[in-house]
C-alpha cells in the first residue's frame, strides 16, 4: 500500500498530466477517437448480438445497407429478409376426402393425419395441400425453402412433393424429383419414399432445383437433333468391330468380315453391308476401299470412334484391369461369377515376377507411352513393337531399370508383358465385356442426355418464382399406396419456411455470403484492440528489459544484445511474418507474439543510449556510493527515467501492429476463425466485390482500421510533446 503523501504526490502528478492532455487537441481527439472503439469493443454483444464466428445468413449476397433507401426510393420496393412459416391447409380438390385431416399442434406448423381404412390396396392416392403467403416486393435475388419433418406409418408407402403456384396459376416443381446418376434421367428416386424422419432444405440458384426444371426439356429437344445428326443410327457394331486402339478401329472397319471370337465363322463389316446398300441402290459408285477411305477420313468416323472409346470401352476395360489386378480368384460382372485368370495363374508361379509387376504390366496399357507405341488389337504389330530392345520401348525400359530387382530375361519378360495384356486382359476384355452395341441410338442418348445435364446445371436461376405480386402458393403432394387394410400415416412437419432473402439488410448491408457486415465490423474492433494493445504491451517490455539491460551492463552483453538487434532489423520482416504465421496454427496469440518479437529492436536502441546518459549522472554515483545494488539502480532509478519515453514508444506501437495484423489477414494468413478488420477485407477482394463495386463491405473496415490507427498516433503525438519538453508548444 502507497503512502498518503505518495498517493496525493501521485495524484497530483496525474492530474496535472490530465490538464496538459486535455489542453493538447490531437491528443484529445485521438483518446475520443479510441474511445468509440473501446465502447464498441465492450459492447459488442449488445451492439451485434450474433457471433461472428458461427454467423448466420440474414440477407441474400452483396445486399445494400437498409438507410440507403433515404437517397434511393427506388429501393424500397426491394425485398427485405422475409420468412413465412408455412401452416398447409387441405387444398379444394381434397376437402371432399374424408380420410385426410390436418391440425395445428402448439410449436409445431401442422399435423397431417391420414385414415386408410376404406381405401382400395395397391391403388394410387394423392392429396394436396396448400400454403399461401402474400409477397408485394419485386423478385428477390434468392430464396429458399426448408422442412423439417417426421412421420409414422403402418401397412402403406408415402412419399411428398413440393410445387410453387404463382398468382397466375403456373406451377413449377421445387423438391420431390432429383437427377439420377444411373440412368441419367430426372425422376422420383427410390430414397423419397417412407421417409421417417424427412428434411429438405431448397435453394433458388442450386443446381438440384435447375436440373428438376430444365434437364427434361433439354433432353427431349437434344435427343431428336443427335438421332438425326448420325446417319448410321441402325447400324449394329458386334464386338469384332468394337476396337481398344484407334489403329484397330480404322483396320477393323477396312476388312469386309472378321471371324468370331466365339464361333469361329465370319461376321460382316456393318459399314461394308451400308455401303453395299448404297451400292445397289445406285446411290454410290464408289470401289469399297475407295468409299471406306472417305468415311474413315470423315466425321462420322470419328464421332463414332469418339463414342465407342470414350463411352464404352475406356469404362469398361478400367473396371476389368480394377478386377485383374485384385488378389482375388474370382470377380463379378453383372453377378455373373468370372475367374481371375491373373492372379490364379500368378499364384500357379506361372509369372516369375512380383504381383506388384503383375499391377504394372496391366496397368501399363493405360499409359499414354504404351498405347502410342503398341496397338493391343493387332497381334503381329503388337507383338513385333513389344518385342523390340529399344529405347522407345517402355517394356524394354522398365526391364533395363529393373526396380523390383527382376532376374529373368529380356525375352521372358516381354512374353509375360504379351501374356498378361493381349491373352489375359484383351481376350476377356472381348470375352466378357465387348457386347454388341447400336452405335447411333446409342451415341445420340449419350450426347442428349450429356449436352442435357451441362445445359441444366449452367442455366440461370429461374426467374419465373416471386417474379409476380399478389398470394404465392407452396402445394404439398402426397403420395400414398395403401398395401393393407388400416393403413394410416401421420406426418409432423416440426419446422416449414420459405424464407425470402432480401436484397437490403441492416446498417451496412451484407457480405458475399449474405452475412452481416455490421456485426463482422463491430466485432473485428475487439480483436483490433486486443492484438495491437498485447502486441504493442510485450515489444515495448521487450525492449524496456533489452534496452536497460545492454545500456547499464555494457561490454559484452551490450555487444551480443545490440548484434542481435541489428540481425533483426536487417531481416525482411513481412517475408518472415508469412512464414511463421503459415507455420504454426493460425492464432490471434500466435500472431501477437510473432509482432512482437519483430518490434522492439527500435525501442531498445533508444532506450540504450538513453540508460547510457543516466548511468554516469551524480544521482546514480550517489546511490553507488550509498550501497544501492545493481537490481536496485534499474528499477528505482533507471526503469523510472525511461518510462516516458517507452509509454509514448508503446502507444505509437499499436497502429503497426494492427497494422501488421490486417496485412497477413488480407493475405490469408491471419486467424480463419477470428472476425477480424483484414480478413473481411480479404474476403471482399477474393470473392469479388471490388468487381461488383459493394463499397459497404470494402470501406468500413478500411476506415475502421484508419481510425484506430490515427487515434493511437494523435495520442502518442500528445504524450511525446507532454514527455519532452523540447517539443511543447507554448499555449
Amino acid at each position: 500500500m502507497l503512502s498518503k503523501v505518495k498517493r496525493k504526490i501521485y495524484a497530483r502528478k496525474i492530474k496535472e498530466f490530465w490538464i496538459d492532455f486535455s489542453h493538447n487537441k490531437i491528443g484529445f481527439a485521438g483518446l475520443t477517437l479510441l474511445s468509440v472503439f473501446v465502447i464498441a469493443a465492450v459492447f459488442a454483444p449488445i451492439l451485434a448480438p450474433e457471433n461472428p464466428v458461427s454467423q448466420k445468413r440474414v440477407a441474400a449476397p452483396y445486399a445494400v445497407p437498409d438507410w440507403l433507401t433515404i437517397f434511393n426510393p427506388s429501393l424500397k420496393n426491394k425485398p427485405p429478409t422475409i420468412h413465412y412459416r408455412l401452416n398447409a391447409s387441405i387444398a379444394s380438390e381434397n376437402r371432399s376426402c374424408q380420410e385426410i385431416s390436418i391440425q395445428y399442434p402448439l410449436g409445431k406448423n401442422f399435423r397431417i393425419y391420414y385414415n386408410g381404412d376404406k381405401a382400395l390396396q395397391g391403388q394410387n392416392y394423392t392429396y394436396i395441400l396448400e400454403s399461401y403467403f402474400n409477397y408485394t416486393y419485386d423478385e428477390p435475388p434468392a430464396w429458399s425453402i426448408e422442412a423439417f419433418w417426421t412421420a409414422t406409418f403402418k401397412n402403406l408407402d408415402y412419399r411428398i412433393e413440393i410445387y410453387f403456384k404463382s398468382p397466375n396459376g403456373s406451377e413449377w416443381i421445387i423438391w420431390g424429383k432429383d437427377y439420377d446418376i444411373v440412368t441419367k434421367r430426372v425422376k422420383v428416386l427410390p430414397q423419397m419414399w417412407n421417409l421417417i424422419d424427412g428434411s429438405l432444405r431448397v435453394e433458388s440458384g442450386s443446381t438440384y432445383l435447375k436440373r428438376r426444371l430444365y434437364y427434361e426439356n433439354f433432353y427431349e429437344k437434344l435427343l431428336p437433333y443427335y438421332l438425326e445428326k448420325y446417319p448410321f443410327v441402325n447400324i449394329t457394331f458386334p464386338p469384332e468391330f468394337i476396337a481398344f486402339t484407334y489403329e484397330g478401329f480404322k483396320n477393323f472397319t477396312a476388312s469386309q468380315s472378321l471371324i468370331s471370337f466365339k464361333t469361329g465363322k465370319p461376321v460382316e463389316n456393318p459399314i461394308y453391308s451400308y455401303y453395299q446398300n448404297l451400292n445397289a441402290s445406285g446411290q454410290t459408285n464408289l470401289t469399297w476401299p475407295e468409299y471406306w477411305e472417305n468415311w474413315i477420313e470423315g466425321n462420322d468416323s470419328k464421332e463414332m470412334w469418339k463414342f465407342i472409346s470414350e463411352e464404352f470401352v475406356e469404362p469398361q476395360w478400367e473396371a476389368l484391369l480394377s478386377n485383374l489386378t485384385r488378389q482375388e480368384l474370382t470377380f463379378y460382372k453383372e453377378g455373373t461369377p468370372i475367374t481371375n485368370v491373373v492372379y490364379l495363374s500368378w499364384q500357379r508361379g506361372l509369372y516369375p515376377i512380383p504381383w506388384e509387376e503383375v499391377v504394372f504390366i496391366l496397368n501399363a496399357t493405360r499409359s499414354p507411352e504404351l498405347t502410342n507405341y503398341t496397338t493391343i488389337d493387332l497381334l503381329d504389330v503388337y507383338e513385333k513393337d513389344l518385342s523390340n530392345a529399344t529405347e522407345a520401348n517402355p517394356a524394354y525400359q522398365r526391364w533395363v531399370s529393373n526396380p523390383l530387382n527382376i532376374t529373368i530375361s529380356w525375352e521372358d519378360y516381354w512374353k509375360i508383358w504379351k501374356t498378361l495384356q493381349y491373352d489375359n486382359g484383351l481376350q476377356a476384355f472381348r470375352n466378357y465385356y465387348l457386347t454388341t452395341l447400336r452405335v447411333g441410338p446409342e451415341l445420340a442418348e449419350s450426347y442428349a442426355k450429356k449436352e442435357a445435364y451441362n445445359l441444366a446445371a449452367s442455366s440461370p436461376t429461374p426467374t419465373y418464382y416471386l417474379a409476380q405480386k399478389g398470394i404465392q402458393t407452396i402445394r404439398f403432394y402426397l403420395f400414398i399406396i395403401p398395401k393393407r387394410d388400416n393403413a394410416s400415416l401421420t406426418l409432423t412437419f416440426n419446422e416449414a419456411t420459405f424464407s425470402v432473402w432480401g436484397a437490403r439488410s441492416g446498417l451496412l448491408g451484407t457480405n458475399s455470403f449474405g452475412f452481416d457486415v455490421w456485426t463482422q465490423l463491430i466485432h473485428g474492433a475487439r480483436i483490433s484492440l486486443i492484438v495491437g494493445t498485447l502486441a504493442a504491451v510485450l515489444s515495448t517490455s521487450l525492449g524496456i528489459f533489452f534496452g536497460v539491460l545492454s545500456g547499464y551492463l555494457g561490454g559484452i552483453v551490450d555487444e551480443i544484445v545490440m548484434r542481435i538487434v541489428d540481425i533483426l532489423l536487417c531481416l525482411p520482416v513481412l517475408p518472415l511474418l508469412l512464414a511463421l504465421s503459415s507455420y504454426f496454427k493460425p492464432n490471434v496469440y500466435y500472431l501477437v507474439l510473432i509482432i512482437a518479437i519483430f518490434g522492439w529492436q527500435g525501442l531498445s536502441r533508444v532506450i540504450r543510449s538513453r540508460v547510457l546518459t543516466l548511468r554516469e549522472l551524480p544521482f546514480i554515483d550517489s546511490a553507488k556510493a550509498s550501497g544501492a545494488s545493481s537490481s536496485y539502480l534499474i528499477i528505482r532509478h533507471l526503469i523510472p527515467n525511461v518510462f516516458p519515453i517507452a509509454m509514448a514508444s508503446l502507444v505509437l506501437a499499436v497502429p503497426g501492429a494492427i497494422l501488421t495484423e490486417a496485412a497477413l489477414s488480407f493475405l490469408g494468413f491471419g486467424d480463419p476463425f477470428a472476425p477480424t478488420w483484414g480478413k473481411m477485407l480479404h474476403e471482399a477482394q477474393s470473392e469479388g466485390s471490388f468487381h461488383r463495386l459493394a463499397w459497404w463491405y470494402i470501406l468500413p473496415p478500411g476506415f475502421a482500421i484508419t481510425l484506430l490507427c490515427v487515434s493511437f498516433v494523435f495520442i502518442g503525438h500528445a504524450l511525446d510533446e507532454i514527455v519532452n519538453p523540447r517539443l511543447r508548444r507554448r499555449r
